[in-house]
Parts: C-alpha cells; sequence; structure tokens
C-alpha cells in the first residue's frame, strides 16, 4: 500500500505567523496554491490558511496569518498508509493535510491527492 511520502506535495511552501492576508493572498498567486501551512519563527507547524480562511472575511486590514488561519485538526507523518489519510481526513471533513516530521512540515496532502491515488490503484 502507498505511503502518504508517496503521494504528498514537496517541499511545502509555508506561511509566518506575522505575514499580513495581502501579502497571503500574493503569496498564493505567485505559487498557484489554495492553502499553506502556518509555522512559527522556530519553522514549527502551527495552523493553515487556505481560499476558504481568505473568503470568509471582508476586514483584513492589519489582520495576520494567526488571525485568521485555521489550527490544526490534525497532522501526518510521511510513513502512514494513505488509505488512513484517507479514512481522517474523510471522517475530519477536512481537504488539505499537513504532513510532518517532528513539529516541522515536509508535504501536503490534498483530498484530490488522494483520489488519484485511488484511481491510478484501481486501474493497476
Amino acid at each position: 500500500m502507498p505511503t502518504v511520502k508517496d503521494i504528498m506535495s514537496s517541499p511545502v511552501k509555508t506561511i509566518q505567523l506575522t505575514a499580513q492576508v495581502n501579502d497571503i493572498i500574493d503569496f498564493f498567486k505567485v505559487h498557484q496554491i489554495s492553502g499553506a501551512p502556518v509555522v512559527n519563527d522556530k519553522g514549527f507547524a502551527v495552523g493553515l490558511i487556505s481560499r476558504t480562511n481568505l473568503v470568509s472575511g471582508t476586514d483584513f486590514e492589519g489582520k495576520t496569518a494567526r488571525d485568521i488561519m485555521t489550527p490544526f485538526v490534525f497532522e501526518i507523518t510521511p510513513d502512514k498508509d494513505v488509505l488512513d489519510v484517507a479514512k481522517r481526513m474523510a471522517d475530519a471533513n477536512i481537504r488539505r493535510v499537513i504532513v510532518t516530521e517532528g513539529e516541522v512540515p515536509v508535504g501536503v496532502v490534498t483530498a484530490l491527492d488522494v483520489v488519484k491515488e485511488y484511481i491510478k490503484l484501481r486501474e493497476s
């Protein structure tokens, strides 16, 4: 069975806790991504920001990543089974999971990554 490491996007692009919301919007556009982990000054993952966080608010003046991020529902390690991450994502009703080693983000797995792996396995 494939592991999270086999399907995760890596290296991961991260956002600092102190990043201004307008800079986060630009960051998403430049990197053509829809979400990223938020890290503290030690590089440890502390939350997640996605487009959902950005469209759910209107007054972002002076706001930072810390103000709008979603704390992690859970993190997963690269060695975990893809079926495990799929079940946990479904149970928690989330579309993106941060892959960590220790507390440092090393990748991202999205629901689309899991679906693509499922299709690949069915076709083989």
